[in-house]
């Protein structure tokens, strides 16, 4: 899923469309029964929501949502939208993209200061 993100960053569509489509092709395969589902993507799709949902699914329960999120600032789409799946009425995008940083360390440190907004 990281090559095939790299791969539409950087322009070349159709060998995302080939990373997408070699994960896919994998799922297919249920406990060596194979099916149809999931389909193969196109380059005609829009790939940035096709791994953005690719990875929601492939990664589930792997800690690495969160991660996804902040990278790509969907933060106020996936936890406030009308349609978001991951309800958060009190995200704040200004806060909570960042952690705070430790009281210990921005005494030691006076260049770390301020601290990070929201904390």
């Amino acid at each position: 899923m990281i090559a095939a993100e790299a791969a539409i960053n950087l322009g070349r569509n159709n060998e995302a469309v080939g990373y997408i489509n070699q994960i896919r092709a994998r799922a297919r395969n249920w406990n060596g029964t194979m099916t149809d589902f999931p389909s193969d993507v196109t380059v005609a799709e829009d790939l940035t929501q096709v791994v953005r949902e690719e990875r929601r699914l492939e990664l589930a329960f792997e800690y690495k949502r969160w991660y996804d999120i902040k990278r790509w600032q969907i933060g106020p789409e996936v936890f406030t939208g009308p349609n978001s799946l991951e309800p958060h009425e009190n995200f704040d995008a200004n806060r909570d993209y960042y952690f705070p940083l430790p009281q210990d360390e921005l005494d030691r440190n006076p260049n770390l200061s301020p601290q990070n907004s929201g904390y």
